[in-house]
């Protein structure tokens, strides 16, 4: 549905930061910003902000969004107990 899609992870071990860039092509990616800090009980918030591109079919955001609710989901039974 989507075609190909450009996909980097820039990584901080020190800081905890994270930058993922995606895009149609290399160079033309937008920023996903990754912020996170430490919660009260010592665990970690994340939080995760997609915006829809100039241009982007709301059908193709709507599917992309679904998309990362499933990963998320995925992500969340690998951490709990």
């Amino acid at each position: 549905m989507g075609g190909e899609f450009y996909f980097e992870i820039h990584a901080d071990a020190e800081t905890g930061v994270i930058d993922m860039f995606a895009g149609p092509e290399q160079g033309s990616d937008g920023d996903l910003p990754n912020p996170r800090g430490g919660a009260a009980d010592g665990r970690t918030a994340f939080s995760f902000t997609m915006f829809q591109g100039p241009g982007m079919p709301d059908e193709l955001f709507e599917s992309q969004h679904q998309s990362l609710k499933r990963e998320f989901a995925n992500i969340a039974a690998a951490f709990t107990d």
